[in-house]
């Protein structure tokens, strides 16, 4: 059997119909899932249909000010390897762009594990605006065993 680890920041996991659907179609294949999430809304474990390992980070899930979230961020990648360092998922699915950094600590720390990137947006404007990010968010695109697009449009950018 699969075990599968989905790692994501959200404002609101319990509406996210994006995250809701893979999922539902990771517990229609017969796999197993956990949930490592930063998130802004009331969802205990008992209203939810798998394992869910909530964390707090500097900000909230979704903070206005750049240097906050980027601070947010830096915090998360630390627990998200933290909590993974010691487990033994088969595949790890990563969510969301900004999370480019997580993708090269999970492959380089555990490079048989499989690493699925799910690029459901794109990577915000101050991020697109660095070259030197840029060049790593590519290696890192190399590095990942999957990416999953949401349109052409993103795969394309």
């Amino acid at each position: 059997m699969i075990n599968v680890l989905m790692v994501l920041k959200t404002q609101s996991l319990k509406n996210d119909q994006r995250v809701l659907k893979e999922l539902a179609s990771f517990k229609k294949l017969g796999a197993e899932v956990d949930v490592f999430v930063a998130k802004d809304c009331d969802l205990s474990q008992s209203n939810f249909d798998y394992p869910l390992y909530e964390t707090k980070i500097f900000g909230g899930a979704a903070p206005s000010r750049i240097i906050v979230r980027i601070i947010g961020i830096l915090q998360f990648y630390i627990k998200a390897m933290s909590f993974i360092a010691f487990k033994s998922y088969s595949v790890v699915w990563v969510c969301d762009p900004i999370m480019f950094l997580l993708v090269l600590a999970l492959k380089k720390i555990k490079p048989e594990l499989k690493v699925v990137w799910d690029h459901h947006e794109l990577p915000p404007s101050w991020f697109l605006e660095s070259k030197y990010l840029k060049r790593i968010f590519k290696i890192a695109y190399i590095k990942t065993d999957i990416v999953i697009h949401a349109n052409k449009y993103r795969q394309e950018f």
